[in-house]
């Protein structure tokens, strides 16, 4: 990935951490096809794809978590499409007041120069399993 495109995915951590919606709806706006997936350990491990979708579960975050902070912790560039963001989030249940704190590698990737998907798992070698060849 291009060191922009590695910018942009750091900045959209920084946004959710700070809860800023509208810059997760820009991204959304530029990315109409985007798919995100949740780590298949998580409740709905469905793939969501385009602006709607992306949109109404970042909504769903921030609603279900009074705090929501990822720390970038590793980088991996897989080459010209895709790269393994190591993350560690820290959250706190909006209704519950539970803090909880979880590490996930997150796999990127691109498709015709756009940032396409994002794909969480539970390690670095399951991401780098299902990462596309460089």
């Amino acid at each position: 990935m291009t060191p922009d495109d590695l910018e942009v995915i750091s900045g959209l951590y920084e946004a959710m951490s700070r809860r800023d919606l509208p810059a997760l709806e820009e991204f959304s706006e530029a990315n109409l096809d985007f798919e995100w997936q949740s780590a298949p350990d998580e409740p709905d491990p469905s793939v969501r794809r385009g602006r709607e979708r992306n949109i109404a579960y970042s909504r769903e975050l921030l609603e279900t978590f009074e705090r929501l902070e990822t720390e970038v912790r590793d980088v991996r560039d897989l080459g010209r499409d895709a790269a393994i963001f190591v993350v560690h989030h820290r959250v706190t249940g909006a209704a519950s007041g539970v803090e909880v704190e979880r590490s996930e590698a997150h796999l990127w990737t691109k498709k015709d120069g756009r940032i396409a998907s994002l794909r969480e798992f539970a390690t670095i070698d399951e991401a780098l399993a299902c990462a596309p060849p460089s």
